[in-house]
């Protein structure tokens, strides 16, 4: 059942992604998926850099083996104190967010190109 709900969603959203252009305009479309990446670029971009590198400092200062911590640092967050693990998170979903806003520009791009 949940298959098919994710199956039912992917053609959804391309009806959608070919349809938007009709209804929005392909320059208000552009000018939306431009606003999209660069909010995306600049906001995520700059929170995922600010947390990588802290994170990386923070993992060298305390001797944690840092094996792959790009692929997936979460795990990585209880060895520091809250108020660290905090300031983590936040980066941490302001980057995701960020690269949420990249991918619907992508998406508002291709939609336009259509």
């Amino acid at each position: 059942m949940l298959e098919a709900l994710f199956v039912l969603g992917i053609m959804a959203s391309l009806l959608i992604l070919l349809s938007l252009p009709t209804w929005v305009g392909f320059t208000n479309l552009v000018m939306a998926a431009l606003a999209c990446l660069a909010i995306g670029f600049g906001v995520g971009g700059l929170a995922a850099l600010v947390y990588h590198y802290l994170l990386f400092k923070l993992l060298r200062e305390r001797a944690l083996p840092a094996t792959r911590w790009w692929v997936d640092p979460r795990p990585l967050h209880k060895h520091f104190p809250l108020d660290v693990q905090k300031r983590l998170n936040i980066l941490f979903v302001t980057g995701a967010l960020g690269c949420g806003l990249c991918f619907l520009g992508c998406a508002l791009f291709l939609s336009a190109s259509l």
